[in-house]
């Protein structure tokens, strides 16, 4: 039931006169209501936002009187804002019938509220009342049953708890018997210990003073070692002079021997050379030049009668023709060693800078290791006088360079007079050619590391 709400009545005194602010809350911008206090002199009614007329002042609104009851005013405002203020003046409320049925109608709508209350409240107290009466009665059977379960417990735990004495007395029982004996058998290894550590103590001492005559004889024996070793060093000293001596007086023998060790298969061909009036060297009739060359072996042969001229000047290897006209200019070799490589870090290769003072960049380069041709390496013309190597790796190899002396013209015959022109590909070809049909003619040696004064080594420009 919703409590009755009653405005506070003011009494109607002459000459007295209230002044009263309601405050009410719009729904959707509108408030309509009777104003709570009757007899208002609308003169002194003010609308405003804010308490005690401030804020802003609102003039929307309208008022009405009824004609049952003019005392009353009825107010309708229409506002966005969502409450308002209402003040005014009154000289004091007006009592009528209406408020004393009104609050006659409250106290019988209390009345019957009460009265309805009674009945529930005697209605729920009668079943609580039997609801406990048989909660009374489970409860009582409940007891016994929860009376007999303690009884029925408190015999088993009896029985457990003496079984368990019983258990635990002879625990105790076994556990000294237990404890006796362990103590018996520990009483019984410290005796033998003891007996053992006084044995161990006596073969200690024995084994100290057997081990220091041990030291004593080793010292001894070492001590005999030495001298023996000093005697044998005197002996092999003797010994490594008596083979000096021996070697020292040999050695003519042996190299005279090691210049003489060659047998012949190309007795014909060797029966060819022979040596002019002058002194030249000529094979066949034919005047041979040739000058001491370390590099490869490869053998050379020229025909005589050719005039076919192998000269040495500088580094340099000259073939000509008569007249003195250059063919083929190729340096002697140019020994590369692992510490001469420089590591480059960018490109993660070994390169190499080698001087051939050729003054010519129209040449044919190979790098060897022995007689074998190193093909994987690379090979780049730095300028007329140098060229890089470049290798994954340091290595130590040989570099043979072959210029034609003046590669700007070709001549393509054997019989020009002019000696700083490069030879056709078809004349190097001839060349090739001859020196191949008399192949295994002058050489001695067959590696470098054995290449004799009168051996040669030079690639044909094909």
């Amino acid at each position: 039931m919703e409590i009755s709400k009653f405005n506070e009545k003011l009494n109607r005194i002459d000459g007295n006169i209230y002044t009263i602010e309601e405050i009410v809350t719009l729904i959707d911008g509108v408030y309509e209501a009777e104003l709570i206090h009757d007899n208002v002199n609308l003169k002194t009614l003010n609308i405003y936002t804010g308490s005690k007329l401030t804020g802003t002042k609102i003039n929307t609104y309208s008022t009405s009187t009824p004609s049952l009851t003019p005392w009353k005013t009825i107010i309708k405002i229409f506002s966005k804002e969502p409450k308002l203020y209402i003040s005014y003046e009154t000289t004091g409320d007006q009592v009528e019938a209406e408020d004393i049925n009104n609050l006659q109608d409250s106290v019988n709508l209390t009345q019957k509220e009460l009265n309805s209350e009674i009945d529930r409240a005697t209605k729920k107290e009668n079943e609580i009342e039997k609801n406990l009466n048989s909660e009374i009665e489970r409860a009582k059977v409940s007891e016994k049953i929860i009376s007999d379960n303690l009884a029925s417990e408190v015999n088993r735990s009896t029985n457990a708890e003496k079984l368990l004495t019983d258990n635990l007395n002879t625990e105790i029982n076994r556990s000294k018997s237990a404890e006796k004996t362990l103590t018996d058998n520990l009483n019984t290894e410290i005796s033998r210990a003891t007996k053992s550590e006084d044995i161990i103590n006596k073969n200690l001492i024995e084994e100290v003073s057997r081990s220091k005559a041990a030291e004593k004889s080793l010292n001894d024996n070492i001590n005999n070692t030495n001298n023996s070793l000093n005697t044998e060093i005197n002996r092999a000293k003797k010994e490594e002079e008596s083979i000096k001596s021996t070697f020292n007086s040999n050695k003519p023998n042996w190299d005279d021997a090691y210049n003489k060790r060659h047998i012949h298969s190309n007795k014909s061909i060797l029966d060819g050379l022979g040596e002019s009036t002058t002194g030249d060297l000529t094979f066949k009739g034919g005047k041979i030049v040739s000058t001491t060359v370390n590099g490869l072996t490869d053998d050379i042969i020229l025909e005589g009668g050719n005039n076919v001229t192998v000269s040495k000047t500088g580094n340099k290897i000259v073939v000509s023709t008569a007249g003195g006209q250059e063919k083929i200019v190729t340096n002697t070799p140019i020994n590369v060693s692992q510490n001469d490589w420089i590591l480059d870090n960018n490109s993660g290769t070994y390169n190499v800078i080698v001087q051939h003072n050729l003054n010519d960049t129209n040449i044919i380069i190979g790098v060897y290791n022995g007689t074998q041709k190193l093909e994987l390496v690379g090979i780049k013309i730095k300028d007329a006088n140098s060229i890089i190597l470049s290798n994954n790796e340091p290595i130590d190899c040989k570099v043979i360079i072959n210029s034609s002396g003046q590669p700007t013209e070709v001549i393509d015959n054997l019989n020009s007079s002019d000696s700083n022109k490069a030879l056709s590909a078809k004349q190097g070809k001839v060349l090739k050619d001859l020196v191949s049909a008399v192949q295994g003619g002058v050489s001695i040696g067959k590696t470098l590391e054995d290449a004799k004064p009168i051996s040669l080594f030079f690639e044909i420009i094909d």
